[in-house]
């Protein structure tokens, strides 16, 4: 008997597991920059295309960008110090951050000292992060690789990935952590059906990080932290089922509890404390508003693209508010869900776990998804705030192509061909007809032109004021969602505080705070304006000449004390100092 076996043994066991987590990261990393191809391909993207900002005209990213800008000029808090002259800006008071996306940015900033940079690096990692997250998934419901790879990039290639970044919500594009947040509600169901004994780990560092990571699927997105909390809320129907005693059936339905309120902590942290400081951050909303953005289950069932016939093409055609676009697999995996509830028998044995967990949750997600659904009685019952239930599809989208995985999973045969069918049909039904809804090369010529412009303006501010110097910005608005004056809209005044980081804006500052009603509250007269040039309280005027007559202020200081202040103009910006030669 060779005594040396056991140890031989014992290396080459270890240097399997080397092999195999070798072949795990090899995976995850071509998974990963795949999925950051084919959105570069989508965009067509070059290196010196990060510098510039995207959609600079009639998209949200001006504020995306001036986060970025924030977050930059610090590593802690979200003020930014360039704007609501003669104050600052809190950010923090304005939204209910994401914190997780807003600590990446921040490192981002820092580590390239550009705002434009830092956002459009972080959309596209988002690809490859949603990519690995999704593979994640499917390793943990146990899918085969043939299939859970080509599925991770389809994952990743959602078309509300591209059109949420094109209408400025980055943040909601960066949807990486839903798969995550799938997970433990996964975890959850196991534990309440009695599939699995325990929900926390045993030992206390896997518990923290449990704790950490549930916080972090909310701290990634304040919506759906929401959503997470409300699907893990249903769960505690299903603790009474197993004629538990009342102290066993009270502890799992606290543990079910304390799983939902661990999703919104997070934003709650963020509401609490800013109405510790005196503002109430929620806008009020109408519990109505739940059916004007509510989902439709029509835009779920049909497959988004160019292909359909056109009496189909009404059903997918872009909302007035959002657009919920369902490709060929999602639809698909829908479809495989619906159907399986339909035939779906009670008594189902564990080893079909995987599948009654998906079926739960879906069937839950659609009912708070759909406009005039679950969602409206819950508006009217707890509360409107969250009232744009139609971003819920792509939680529904999750759970579709996990099961279209599980589904194709169970076939043996054909896994290479499997494999190629996936990858042709996610690249033909998702990336090439994005297209035809708008989505293209970034930034696009008008952006280009439109930021040329900012930076010839830009130019001329620099030549003729000081750095540091506060500048007043007309026509006067308020921050966040402050209406429209004639063609200016909300975020146009953030885009050359930009550029020009070296000065201080008068916009920028949160309304309802002293700061953000300093302006908007008593707004200075043209004799008033022209006062505080004169005892240099303000160095110079910019206005946005797209305000036209809606801009009383500027119409008036324009005709009437033109010949007070000399006038500079660039596209459509005009600059206004005060002429020392003329007495005052």
């Amino acid at each position: 008997m060779n005594t040396l076996s056991p140890f031989t043994e014992k290396r080459f066991a270890v240097w399997r597991s080397v092999a195999r987590y070798r072949a795990t990261l090899t995976i995850y990393m071509g998974v990963f920059f795949s999925s950051i191809l084919g959105a570069v391909w989508v965009h067509r993207v070059t290196p010196k295309d990060l510098a510039y900002p995207w959609r600079v005209v009639d998209s949200d990213l001006s504020g995306i960008y001036s986060l970025a800008q924030t977050v930059g000029q610090s590593w802690f808090g979200l003020v930014n110090h360039s704007l609501g002259a003669p104050f600052t800006a809190d950010f923090s008071l304005a939204f209910v951050p994401d914190d997780l996306q807003l600590e990446v940015l921040r490192i981002l900033t820092h580590l390239t000292h550009n705002p434009f940079v830092a956002v459009n690096i972080f959309y596209l990692l988002t690809f490859g992060l949603c990519a690995s997250t999704f593979l994640f998934l499917a390793d943990i419901f146990k899918l085969s690789r043939w299939v859970s790879v080509p599925l991770a990039l389809s994952y990743a290639w959602l078309p509300y990935h591209f059109t949420r970044m094109d209408a400025g919500h980055t943040f909601l594009a960066a949807y990486y952590m839903i798969p995550i947040g799938v997970v433990f509600l996964k975890r959850l169901f196991d534990y309440q059906t009695g599939s699995i004994d325990i929900f926390f780990p045993a030992t206390t560092l896997r518990r923290v990080g449990f704790v950490i990571g549930i916080i972090a699927v909310g701290s990634s997105g304040a919506y759906y932290g929401f959503f997470f909390a409300l699907l893990a809320a249903t769960v505690i129907l299903l603790v009474p089922q197993h004629n538990h005693s009342i102290r066993v059936t009270t502890k799992r339905a606290g543990l079910t509890v304390l799983v939902s309120v661990l999703f919104v902590t997070g934003p709650i942290l963020r509401i609490l404390l800013s109405q510790l400081r005196g503002l109430d951050t929620v806008i009020t909303r109408s519990p109505e508003e739940s059916v004007q953005f509510g989902g439709s289950i029509a835009r779920l069932l049909v497959p988004w693209g160019v292909w359909l016939p056109t009496n189909l093409r009404p059903v997918v055609l872009p909302t007035a508010f959002e657009w919920t676009i369902s490709p060929i697999l999602g639809v698909i995996g829908v479809w495989i869900l619906l159907i399986g509830i339909a035939i779906s028998r009670p008594g189902l044995t564990h080893t079909i776990s995987n599948q009654r967990s998906i079926r739960y949750f879906f069937f839950w997600a659609l009912l708070f998804y759909t406009a005039s659904g679950t969602s409206l009685i819950f508006a009217y019952a707890v509360d409107p705030s969250f009232r744009c239930w139609n971003r819920l599809s792509i939680v529904i989208m999750t759970f579709a192509v996990l099961a279209l995985g599980d589904y194709l999973g169970r076939i043996s045969k054909f896994r290479k061909p499997m494999t190629i069918l996936l990858l042709v049909i996610a690249f033909t039904s998702q990336i090439m007809p994005l297209k035809s809804s708008g989505i293209g090369a970034e930034p696009d010529v008008v952006s280009r032109e439109a930021f040329q412009s900012l930076q010839e303006s830009a130019s001329l501010i620099r030549a003729k004021i000081e750095p540091g110097c506060q500048i007043l910005q007309l026509p006067i608005m308020a921050l966040p969602e402050g209406g429209q004056v004639g063609q200016v809209g909300n975020g146009d005044h953030l885009w050359l505080p930009l550029i020009l980081e070296e000065y201080r804006w008068t916009y920028g500052a949160v309304r309802g705070t002293t700061a953000g009603n300093f302006w908007t509250v008593s707004p200075p007269s043209a004799t008033q304006i022209i006062s505080k040039l004169v005892s240099k309280k303000i160095c110079a005027v910019v206005i946005d000449s797209r305000g036209g007559a809606a801009d009383t202020q500027s119409t008036e200081l324009l005709e009437k004390h033109s010949d007070r202040v000399k006038i500079e103009s660039v596209s459509y910006y005009h600059v206004l100092t005060l002429d020392n030669s003329v007495p005052q």
